[in-house]
């Protein structure tokens, strides 16, 4: 039994009034009953789990023990995967396409410090100036999707240090919604359309067919005005770009245009410095530890893997704000604000010294994103969200207008993805 596992163990053992050997017993009779392992604990973290160093502790228990489903994998360090040059990348990307509204279908689970790895750093787009559009007419979605690298990670995590060119693919999917499934893509449940819906349902079907052609190829910004939803969702392919290497994706994080209630469900107590429990506004999810599991914790939430907990964007600009002048803050709110990163990748932004000429295009963009859907601007909505995940990836901020497109598809090296 490795140190921060006794630890955590003899805590929860001594709030119980058990024994660790008692409190063994009962994990292993979860186990037994196909439960998550752990899953017991879910009551207390909202009100026992009091900060990052605690959380990441019980998310690496619940990871190394629990037992989501058969198809659970945990990933400690980063995969060896054969290396690819970048045309031969470029080639399958250009001959792939994409037709399923979320890639993650297993619970693929990445450590905490992985995951910084991996969303803090800059990356290569592999895809250069070219986005690849995919057209799924059974879930009326359209997908653009761009695929960077993250290279040399050995020189980022001293776990990889004997490794010699160990890189990470990260895949970009802009998914425009002309169908409705909101509230079945959160909680797992059919919805029941009244007589309006149907119809309402019905010309966005018209729409979808009108741009779903090549003849509107390149007008990103014409789909974002005439879609029913539109989201950005980042992967991590840990086993690299292939039809196996896209089902063991790993959603790092996304933004979601969809303004439906969402519950942070099980959130930690201090997260409230930052998230509210309801979210009802344009928001991100960062999937980092806790985040990646959480919704498996709750009764609707089984097999609604990588969902994050929602920070709404004005929450999201008023933590940016906090992280600007946390020196004149209070000692204890400034505190807790320096030593707990709320699942995000700000924090260690702004103590790696992110200029402030970039923190200001953060703070703005996420500014301009929140005008733009006040205003109903999609067109502008979009590309500034698109802008923000640049600047967090330390990629060039580009008009969405500026790409080429790939439309065309062959998918040599594997079979059609549903």
């Amino acid at each position: 039994m490795d140190q921060e596992r006794s630890e955590l163990l003899q805590k929860y053992a001594e709030e119980k009034g058990i024994s660790i050997e008692e409190l063994e017993k009962e994990l292993d009779k979860l186990d037994k009953r196909g439960e998550l392992g752990f899953g017991y604990l879910k009551k207390i973290i909202p009100s026992e789990i009091q900060n990052q160093k605690d959380a990441r502790s019980l998310f690496r228990m619940v990871a190394q023990e629990g037992n989501f489903s058969d198809s659970d994998e945990y990933i400690e360090t980063f995969p060896i995967v054969q290396t690819l040059k970048h045309g031969e990348l470029g080639r399958r990307f250009s001959n792939y396409t994409l037709t399923r509204e979320r890639l993650q279908r297993r619970n693929v689970l990445i450590t905490p410090e992985m995951w910084h790895i991996l969303v803090e750093n800059p990356k290569e787009c592999i895809s250069g100036k070219f986005l690849k559009k995919s057209v799924d007419y059974g879930k009326e979605q359209i997908t653009f999707s761009q695929l960077f690298k993250l290279a040399n990670l050995e020189n980022l995590d001293e776990s990889i240090s004997h490794r010699e060119n160990c890189d990470a693919l990260i895949l970009r999917t802009i998914q425009f919604d002309f169908l409705n499934d909101s509230k079945m893509y959160e909680e797992g449940r059919p919805m029941r359309l009244n007589k309006s819906e149907l119809q309402k349902m019905s010309a966005y079907y018209d729409k979808f067919l009108m741009l779903a052609d090549e003849q509107y190829i390149n007008n990103i910004y014409e789909i974002a005005d005439n879609c029913w939803d539109f989201s950005i969702h980042e992967y991590y392919l840990p086993y690299g770009f292939s039809r196996e290497g896209l089902k063991n994706a790993v959603l790092l994080m996304r933004y979601d245009h969809c303004s439906d209630r969402h519950i942070n469900s099980i959130l930690p107590k201090y997260y409230n410095m930052s998230y509210s429990t309801s979210v009802t506004l344009p928001h991100f999810h960062f999937n980092e530890g806790l985040g990646q599991v959480y919704k498996l914790l709750t009764k609707d939430g089984q097999g609604n893997f990588g969902s994050g907990f929602a920070i709404s964007v004005p929450d999201m600009i008023g933590y940016l704000n906090q992280l600007k002048v946390a020196k004149t803050l209070p000692q204890q709110e400034r505190d807790l604000l320096l030593n707990n990163d709320f699942g995000m990748p700000f924090l260690t932004m702004r103590k790696q010294g992110y200029a402030l000429s970039g923190w200001k295009h953060l703070q703005s963009s996420a500014t301009n994103m929140t005008i733009a859907n006040l205003v109903g601007d999609n067109r502008r909505e979009l590309q500034q969200a698109f802008n923000f995940l640049n600047l967090v990836n330390r990629n060039e901020t580009t008009n969405l207008e500026d790409f080429g497109i790939i439309s065309k598809h062959k998918n040599n090296d594997t079979e059609r993805q549903r």
